[in-house]
């Protein structure tokens, strides 16, 4: 059974990032609301004059961003993160970079994120394959020739 969490193992301060990631939002988004009073203005260490918050500030915080009720007891809307509709990454992995890189030594225009998804659409496991497989490269070949038309 684990132990239970005493005040003495809280934190009593908190940085800037520390609530950024709580409240899940940027940097820039987090200080326009600040600015606007939606978030209370953070402390500042007497020695570094750098911004943090105390326990009861970053709890504050995070109970304005689940509840929509902002410091000074205003509602406001908080804008949902956007859902991937595309499972494929916007950044192909490195490995993808390299079979790219001889289909074009084979003639074959393509782009890495086009490799990935045919990559995904041949093999079942794409996480293993190996870009200096003979194989792989010859199905890939294979591939994007049959769909030149």
């Amino acid at each position: 059974m684990a132990p239970k969490k005493t005040i003495e193992d809280k934190k009593y301060l908190y940085t800037i990032r520390e609530v950024l990631d709580q409240v899940q939002l940027s940097r820039a988004r987090f200080y326009q609301l600040l600015t606007k009073g939606v978030f209370p203005p953070p402390v500042y260490c007497i020695d570094n004059r750098r911004p943090c918050y105390t326990l009861e500030q970053f709890i504050l915080c995070k109970q304005i961003r689940q509840t929509g009720i902002d410091f000074q007891g205003h509602p406001v809307l908080f804008n949902q993160k956007k859902q991937d509709r595309n499972p494929i990454k916007s950044r192909p992995d490195r490995q993808f970079q390299e079979l790219t890189d001889t289909l074009k030594s084979f003639g074959i225009k393509t782009t890495a994120l086009q490799v990935q998804k045919a990559i995904s659409q041949l093999f079942t496991n794409p996480k293993a394959i190996d870009p200096s497989d003979r194989e792989v490269i010859t199905r890939l070949v294979d591939f994007f020739e049959a769909n030149k038309e």
